[in-house]
């Protein structure tokens, strides 16, 4: 079904049926701004009405030199900071590699909520998902994994770590979309008759999320894609 033939009836049948079947519905790719980071949106993003289809392009977008890291928890910025160590690795040691090296990033289960935009993480209340308290308090109205802010609380990311700065060094992020649907029933008790159902509540989700991610069916399907598509593997664990 495309969006020139659909109905939004019939668009609204798609999104449930793939929902009863257990992988919740297809996003459009986000990259470069297809959800927003603030209250402006970009004229040429693209909403899970327009497009329900998993965008698989960011296949074709690797380098020469390519790894997944699969980061199933957020670990305070771990995932980022591992990512940006890489890169630097490679400028340092290799540096007639520079824009040939492309780094997968997964954020997947727990680490999912990272990708949420500002308006996004205050709606939900993703700061609570944050450890230590006094680190989760510092950032009710926004997320500290887009930008880095100099002096900012726990220091989640650096200014070479933080997603934003990431996507400028051509990190694909690859993001869950059954973590989304968690998040999605979270939006629906956090703004009660907002939305008639989950599939709602999963669209208004993929309009708000960074700039520079790919919403995929599950995070493990991500993870075997960007392997299948020649990625290294690495696990970022938890402490």
């Amino acid at each position: 079904m495309t969006d020139d033939c659909a109905s939004p009836s019939e668009r609204r049948a798609f999104l449930q049926n793939v929902v009863s079947a257990g992988a919740a519905v297809a996003s459009a790719s986000l990259l470069s701004g297809c959800a927003t980071t603030s209250a402006n949106t970009n004229p040429n993003a693209q909403t899970a009405r327009e497009a329900p289809q998993w965008d698989m392009s960011w296949q074709s977008k690797l380098g020469r030199y390519k790894t997944v890291y699969d980061a199933p928890e957020p670990q305070n910025g771990t995932p980022m900071y591992t990512v940006a160590l890489t890169i630097a690795g490679y400028k340092a040691a290799l540096p007639k590699t520079a824009g040939q090296f492309t780094p997968v990033l997964v954020l997947r289960h727990n680490a999912s909520f990272t990708t949420l935009n500002d308006s996004m993480w205050k709606r939900v209340r993703a700061h609570t998902r944050l450890t230590p308290k006094d680190v989760a308090d510092a950032y009710v109205n926004r997320n500290p994994f887009i930008e880095h802010v100099a002096g900012a609380a726990g220091g989640l990311v650096s200014a070479t770590s933080s997603l934003a700065a990431l996507v400028k060094e051509g990190t694909i992020i690859l993001v869950c979309n059954r973590a989304l649907g968690i998040l999605a029933r979270g939006l629906m008790g956090a703004e009660p008759g907002q939305f008639a159902t989950v599939e709602l509540a999963l669209e208004e989700i993929w309009k708000n999320l960074v700039p520079g991610a790919y919403v995929m069916p599950n995070g493990l399907f991500a993870v075997a894609a960007a392997q299948d598509a020649g990625c290294g593997y690495v696990r970022i664990m938890p402490d």
